[in-house]
């Protein structure tokens, strides 16, 4: 899956380091934050996602079509 917030990892000081990754905003204890999210990462929140739908919120921008926040372009719109 392809999305403006995934980004090359141009400074990569070891070979282990994420060749990308997903930039995000979240709110955690009141406070918003800008996060990176490897690919693996991501994957493993979509499997968590898809295991408990019920859990899962409508787009938190507002849009009804597909807009270019990494939580449209990870669960769509509803």
């Amino acid at each position: 899956m392809e999305n403006s917030s995934r980004k090359k990892n141009k400074n990569r000081k070891t070979a282990k380091e994420a060749k990308n990754y997903w930039q995000s905003s979240v709110t955690y204890k009141g406070k918003p934050y800008q996060i990176l999210l490897t690919d693996s990462e991501v994957e493993r929140g979509l499997n968590r996602a898809k295991k408990n739908p019920e859990d899962i919120q409508t787009c938190p921008c507002g849009k009804k079509s597909k807009c270019s926040s990494l939580w449209c372009a990870l669960f769509g719109t509803n």
